[in-house]
């Protein structure tokens, strides 16, 4: 049976936990050359901001709950594509050494045309350790499909 046949609306996931360690934030924001102190220097963060240690780029947040998706062990060789990501709401900065971790619900499911290909909908909230929501988005992602 296909992932996509195998989830229904409601159905949900949580995936494991993520700390966001010094070492990979720190490359990951080199290697995508992000040049703001605020990613790079904790005195300025210190100084200049009211936030309790050094926030991560929010884009980053979502490529670890990308990879964190993919432990939930949902997905498989019938999982085709990331299709979009909408409604992406950053409620508070993930931190360096924050954990992080993602509930993920399916809120929508359809059919392509050809029946070939189905589309469904997760509802994502992204957590840290005190239970703060971090962000919330839609992912939808495109899957074969048994055809009917």
């Amino acid at each position: 049976m296909t992932t996509y046949d195998r989830l229904t609306v409601g159905s949900r996931f949580t995936t494991p936990d993520r700390m966001i360690s010094e070492d990979v934030a720190g490359r990951i924001i080199d290697m995508a050359g992000y040049t703001h102190p605020m990613f790079r220097d904790a005195a300025y963060v210190a100084q200049s901001t009211t936030f309790k240690g050094r926030p991560i780029p929010g884009e980053l947040s979502i490529l670890f709950l990308g990879g964190l998706a993919e432990q939930t062990g949902v997905f498989d060789e019938t999982t085709l594509a990331l299709v979009s990501l909408d409604g992406v709401e950053f409620k508070t900065p993930a931190l360096i050494g924050d954990t992080i971790h993602l509930e993920m619900e399916v809120s929508d499911k359809r059919r392509s045309r050809g029946g070939t290909r189905g589309f469904i909908t997760f509802a994502w909230t992204c957590r840290n350790q005190r239970d703060e929501i971090v962000l919330t988005a839609r992912a939808t992602l495109a899957f074969r499909t048994a055809k009917s």
